[in-house]
């Protein structure tokens, strides 16, 4: 087996874009309108639908339409990856998947799997299952999850995944700070209590997020929140936080970014480095006298003969600036001697 190596680049890398959100915020609207700016007007979207049908709602509302792929139950790691092979073979280009919370939570899922390891070991031994999900009973169901993950890592798709969000509950013992803060009432206080978060998660397995390339959450107000970008340049892809919803633009936007090489960026010189810490150590030791400002402190180097009026601190050389840092020092050094005498 030989071995390609290769120069770097980004050009033709395909994203993987997640979006969260509770229902009816709109993730499958953003979804395909992203999903339409990434492939161009004639671009063939597949839409891999487990919403019973709810994914063809927006087929006169998208330019351009969009095919849709249904899937229902059960929904294992498995099918999803069988459906995913589907589309790839369809000749589509981008892929929208909504929504993969169903991989997780849904009849036939991940969690729905880990139970049945445990349901089946209480039935093995006749018991009553108590509902509890044993560590061991996750091994072969996150198996299965990781071989869908890796799926889409390894798609040549550029793929859309929508999933659904909730506020998650915990059971925990009410103390007096809860009480304190208004969480709960002052009877409750040393008992059992259920708190909400007052934020969303996403349905899916925590480590999910991780693997995609942008992650953000979709609010009510259709607005976005971007919550991870793999690359710096990415984030100005979307929205700011907040601000507007997604729209074909920013589909176009994500396109070209992935169309651009990019590559290493050309190394600073090494003088050039050397040029702007020097003027930091300037700017820094001479903060009391210019107050953060750079007209006063080049006044201050003319009126001190630290530099001629012909010069100017945007022409200054790494020679320049050694001497008048060395000046300043000696200008320090005797009043600092100065000072001494008299006392």
């Amino acid at each position: 087996m030989s071995f390609e190596i290769r120069q770097a680049s980004r050009q033709g890398v395909k994203p993987l874009v997640g979006m969260f959100g509770e229902s009816g915020t709109g993730k499958t609207m953003s979804a395909l309108l992203l999903a339409r700016g990434l492939v161009g007007p004639s671009g063939k979207i597949v839409m891999l639908d487990t919403e019973s049908g709810r994914g063809s709602l927006y087929a006169d509302v998208i330019a351009g339409g969009y095919q849709v792929l249904e899937l229902r139950e059960p929904f294992s790691p498995a099918r999803y990856i069988e459906a995913i092979q589907a589309v790839e073979a369809s000749g589509a280009n981008v892929l929208v998947c909504d929504s993969a919370s169903h991989e997780w939570e849904g009849l036939g899922g991940v969690t729905d799997a880990a139970a049945d390891v445990s349901r089946s070991r209480a039935e093995k031994y006749n018991k009553d299952w108590d509902g509890v999900i044993q560590y061991g009973d996750w091994k072969h169901p996150k198996m299965d999850h990781q071989r869908f993950v890796l799926k889409l890592l390894q798609s040549p798709l550029a793929i859309i995944v929508c999933l659904r969000a909730k506020q998650k509950s915990t059971q925990t013992k009410g103390t007096e700070e809860m009480a304190q803060a208004g969480i709960i009432q002052r009877a409750q206080v040393g008992k059992t209590v259920i708190i909400k978060d007052d934020f969303t998660s996403p349905i899916q397995n925590e480590h999910f997020i991780s693997e995609m390339m942008v992650y953000m959450e979709i609010h009510r107000d259709h607005t976005v929140s971007v919550i991870k970008h793999s690359h710096p340049t990415l984030r100005e892809c979307f929205p700011k936080d907040k601000t507007t919803p997604i729209t074909i633009e920013h589909g176009q936007a994500l396109a070209r970014w992935c169309a651009s090489p990019g590559g290493a960026p050309e190394p600073k010189p090494k003088a050039a480095t050397e040029l702007a810490k020097l003027k930091k150590e300037l700017w820094d030791i001479t903060k009391a006298i210019h107050n953060g400002d750079k007209a006063r402190l080049e006044q201050h180097c003319w009126d001190e003969n630290l530099m001629s009026d012909t010069e100017s601190l945007e022409t200054l050389t790494v020679s320049r600036i050694q001497e008048i840092l060395e000046k300043i020092w000696l200008q320090k050094s005797s009043k600092s001697l100065s000072e001494n005498i008299r006392l």
